[in-house]
């Protein structure tokens, strides 16, 4: 899964989502945090300001001439709360407070930095805001410690009620720019996956070439590609060529070796003149494939290719004529190479020839998802216990025209490389019935069938 572009690219995109949601979820936190406290501060500070507006001092005693309008401070417990306490211990408290007294020195420190942390008349904690003025009285100047509170569940509920807004908004964005990834990934990659149907085309011989209109990105690995197509087609075509070169250049030489041949007596000439017929052999075999017109790995029509086989290898000379049925169902293709199909089915049309004895019938027939080859002849067929082992390399039944045994198993080979099977078995006309079975769509190619 680790090899996956697809699932690196969706890990990058969501770890680093995922620590976008985390960081904002700080952030807004800290910033809505500093914001109500600073809400709170401004409150209170007002509260201290009304009350040290209104205080006076009466016989060197505090007085207070009015009190902030909030009727919570009139009640016991009510949330809000004030107390003036003046340099000579003389106190001054809001309702709400009831005989509950606030002592600077018992205040703790809070999280939020304007504020200590003292307990309400109810018990509970509350949030303090202490302030120490100095006010002009007729015996001095006098020192008067003003404080004003509220609960601290007040703000921690505002704060987990943020939260909660936050945490459904960070999620709903975070699944959003999940799916926007995901989204992004997958139109981001189909133009790999549509390469890889292109290059399966090529593959299977439905195209030559891959398409150039890709995004830019691609575009010089499309042309490296083609250009290995090409080079590759190109390596192929004089390969092929060459050969055929090599088979017609041998057979003037070996003309003139066989009428050498002749001249000498029996028992020298004739192993001359076996070995002069194989190679020959050979050479024809080489013209035959040449002379089908298969340099390129291109798809075609099956009747056209058996067509074409069945007319090179009729033309062999042979003594006896052949009756040929071709029986090919229409529009059936094999998604393989053209050049391996005709080496494959070229070499059972060859062995049908060499052993029938009047006739020899080729059909093809989709079945599901197969293509179904069967050439049939009415030879003397092969024994039962040799049809598996006539498959084997290097074996032949007694075949006088066959200096290898390799036709079969070269068939069996080629149709295995493409994910088929060369079955053999009786004919019903009594001679060898040869089956090749082929994937109707492509398949990747397991081994080379070369």
């Amino acid at each position: 899964m680790s090899g996956s572009l697809k699932f690196r690219l969706f890990a990058g995109a969501f770890f680093f989502i995922a620590l976008g949601i985390v960081a904002t979820w700080i952030s807004l936190q800290q910033i809505f945090s500093g914001y109500v406290a600073a809400q709170y501060e401004r409150e209170m500070t007002t509260v201290i300001d009304t009350l040290a507006a209104g205080l006076e001092f009466s016989g060197g005693a505090p007085v207070l001439d009015g009190t902030p309008p909030d009727p919570r401070f009139s009640l016991p417990a009510g949330g809000r709360y004030w107390e003036v306490r003046s340099d000579d211990g003389v106190e001054l408290r809001s309702r709400s407070l009831w005989d509950t007294s606030i002592e600077a020195a018992s205040l703790a420190p809070s999280s939020y930095r304007a504020f200590r942390t003292g307990e309400g008349p109810d018990g509970e904690p509350m949030l303090v805001l202490d302030r120490i003025l100095s006010f002009d009285a007729s015996d001095g100047p006098r020192a008067v410690d003003f404080f004003a509170a509220f609960p601290v569940a007040e703000i921690d509920s505002a704060l987990a009620d943020f939260r909660r807004e936050l945490a459904t908004m960070l999620g709903l964005t975070a699944l959003l720019l999940m799916l926007a990834a995901a989204l992004q990934v997958l139109v981001g990659l189909r133009p790999l996956a549509m390469l890889q149907a292109e290059v399966a085309n090529v593959r299977t011989g439905a195209a030559n070439k891959l398409r150039s209109e890709v995004p830019s990105e691609l575009k010089p690995l499309v042309a490296e590609i083609n250009d290995l197509l090409d080079e590759k087609a190109q390596a192929l075509d004089r390969a092929r060529a060459r050969a055929a070169d090599l088979a017609h250049g041998l057979k003037t030489p070996l003309t003139a070796i066989l009428q050498v041949a002749e001249t000498l007596p029996p028992d020298t000439g004739g192993p001359i003149a076996e070995h002069v017929a194989m190679i020959r052999r050979r050479a024809d075999r080489q013209l035959q494939r040449a002379r089908m017109g298969v340099g390129r790995s291109e798809g075609g029509a099956l009747d056209v290719i058996a067509a074409k086989l069945v007319n090179v290898i009729a033309a062999i000379p042979a003594s006896r004529k052949l009756k040929w049925q071709v029986d090919v169902a229409d529009g059936l293709a094999t998604p393989i190479d053209t050049a391996d199909l005709a080496e494959a089915l070229g070499n059972i049309l060859d062995n049908a020839r060499k052993w029938a004895k009047s006739e020899v019938r080729l059909t093809a027939r989709r079945r599901h998802s197969e293509i179904v080859i069967e050439v049939a002849d009415d030879g003397p067929g092969i024994a039962a216990q040799d049809l598996e082992r006539i498959l084997e390399r290097g074996v032949h039944a007694g075949d006088p025209e066959s200096e290898t045994g390799l036709g079969l198993t070269i068939s069996r080979e080629i149709a295995e490389a493409y994910g088929g099977s060369l079955a053999l078995e009786r004919s019903p006309e009594g001679g060898l019935l040869a089956r090749i079975v082929l994937p109707a769509a492509a398949a990747a190619r397991r081994t080379s069938p070369a």
